[in-house]
């Protein structure tokens, strides 16, 4: 049960987090491409890659990993905004893509190497 209690406490914060920063960003733009949704992601990324190493303890890994940075980092804004740029028949749709994919892996390892 105090798994739970402490994925509801990171959630909250990381949901909050999410949507605060994603928004700061993306009013400081004037474009259709989703710059908040694409920062918040990668940042998650890496701070998971750095955070993963903790696992071992898991109220950590359920507060930190689970929680706040699963919460932080969202898989359907980013389906959501690669519909809405294919559909808008936007070229950026394929960097969002390459961009959030392959820079995600990249800062997770980035994150696992930096947070040994």
């Amino acid at each position: 049960m105090s798994e739970i209690l402490y994925v509801m406490i990171g959630g909250f914060f990381g949901a909050i987090a999410r949507f605060s920063l994603s928004t700061l960003i993306n009013s400081k733009t004037n474009s259709l491409f989703p710059y908040g949704t694409v920062i918040v992601n990668l940042l998650g990324c890496f701070l998971m890659g750095g955070v993963v190493h903790f696992l071992h303890w898991e109220n950590v890994s359920a507060l930190l990993v689970v929680g706040l940075l699963g919460a932080f980092t969202t898989f359907s804004s980013v389906q959501l905004e690669m519909v809405e740029l294919i559909v808008k028949k936007q070229k950026m749709a394929f960097i969002y893509f390459f961009v959030t994919y392959i820079g995600g892996i990249a800062l997770f390892m980035l994150g696992l190497i930096m947070f040994p």
